[in-house]
């Protein structure tokens, strides 16, 4: 009778164990997804923030020609 005890309790503590496991697996699932959502909402403020580049035209200066 007092081995049926111990294995009950036995597989009772496997499966607090696997119970934990994956609660901690799901956590630390979520964290990733919190700390990914949260740089990709830094990089585009950071877009935000550049001005974009302006099309600029150069002018060319003529090239300088002398006669000897």
């Amino acid at each position: 009778m007092c081995m049926g005890r111990h294995r009950g309790l036995l597989d009772s503590m496997k499966d607090q164990e696997c119970i934990e496991y994956s609660a901690q697996t799901l956590i630390d699932s979520w964290k990733q997804v919190a700390i990914f959502e949260h740089n990709q909402k830094k990089i585009m403020k950071i877009r935000k923030q550049i001005p974009p580049m302006s099309a600029t035209t150069i002018k060319r200066t003529p090239p300088v020609t002398t006669r000897f």
